[in-house]
């Protein structure tokens, strides 16, 4: 046998050899992660929800969730995703942060004014050395009218036999597609949470975003401002249990 041939016969056992242990990984730590653009993609297309423009990534340095924001045809849609790790135990993110293990679809705007976004959260300790639990949700509105630089939300709530209850929000115009309002709920230690706000804007419900009482009903009132701090537009709308609503100038 020549020395040719050996060298030929060794690259391919050397190939072979490569590939079984690419197969054993797989097996072992399930597939490799992948960017954020395909993990979208893989999304969109397993939930049959049109192919959409990543508009924003919202993230926070203490959570291994990412929420990842895109726009169609005046429409906005939400995604989860998870961060690649080297070990679920440590948190520590594999690589960089925009390798992801998996990514599902949560809210969207279709059929209603806006859509709320999963929650991100991080932790800390108080001076007593008690966790304090941060969950932060973000309330993306639609409005595309480049003169509106400003916005305002305000929300009532009226729960069967408990009064009215009242919120509200302020955002700056960041992107062309929506004003992003944000909420933070605190629990220290055990703190059991109540519904707030965020259940009615439709934040998951759980342990840490119960739902609203049966039977409560709660409407929404959106202002937009332009630069030089004049109304320019209203939006009236319904919030829990159906949304819908009508916009009027803006």
């Amino acid at each position: 046998m020549s020395r040719k041939t050996r060298r030929m016969i060794a690259a391919a056992a050397l190939f072979v050899v490569l590939l079984a242990l690419l197969y054993f990984a797989r097996l072992v730590g399930g597939p490799p992660p992948v960017g954020a653009k395909a993990a979208l993609r893989r999304a969109e297309r397993n939930a049959l929800r049109p192919r959409g423009e990543i508009v924003e990534m919202i993230e926070n340095e203490d959570d291994d969730l990412v929420v990842a924001v895109t726009h169609r045809d005046g429409e906005i849609y939400t995604y989860c995703m998870q961060r690649a790790q080297k070990t679920v135990r440590n948190g520590r993110h594999w690589l960089m942060w925009h390798f992801f293990d998996g990514c599902f679809t949560y809210t969207d705007s279709v059929g209603s004014p806006g859509c709320v976004t999963f929650p991100l959260a991080s932790y800390s300790l108080d001076g007593r050395g008690n966790i304090v639990h941060e969950s932060t949700v973000h309330y993306l509105l639609k409005q595309d009218d480049a003169r509106a630089v400003r916005a305002e939300l305000e929300v009532r709530a009226f729960p069967p036999g408990e009064g009215e209850r009242r919120w509200k929000l302020k955002a700056e115009r960041t992107n062309p597609c929506y004003f992003d309002f944000e909420t933070t709920r605190s629990l220290i230690g055990a703190q059991k949470a109540t519904w707030d706000l965020r259940s009615v804007l439709g934040a998951l419900g759980s342990w840490s975003s119960p739902f609203p009482p049966d039977g409560t009903t709660a409407e929404a009132e959106a202002f937009f401002y332009d630069e030089n701090d004049e109304l320019i537009g209203t939006m009236s709308f319904v919030l829990h249990p159906e949304q819908g609503g009508e916009e009027d100038g803006a």
